[in-house]
């Protein structure tokens, strides 16, 4: 988005508008597979999918009070 923001900047013009049209397009076809393979919903909204799919927490080192 940023990138079709300083295409159309300072002036807009058909040419710049068909540029940032083709820079949504290559990206999105570059970005939108990982996200299908990955979930929707884990990828935006982590904390709602049950914690089966998840990754464990890395456990910390227990800190004994004896040496």
């Amino acid at each position: 988005m940023y990138g079709v923001g300083r295409l159309l900047l300072p002036f807009p013009s058909p040419k710049r508008l068909w540029d940032g049209a083709k820079l949504l397009w290559v990206a999105s076809s570059i970005l939108l597979p990982y996200i299908y393979s990955e979930g929707i919903r884990q990828m935006f909204f982590p904390l709602t999918v049950p914690a089966y799919y998840r990754t464990p927490p890395k456990k910390s080192p227990k800190k004994s009070f004896m040496h």
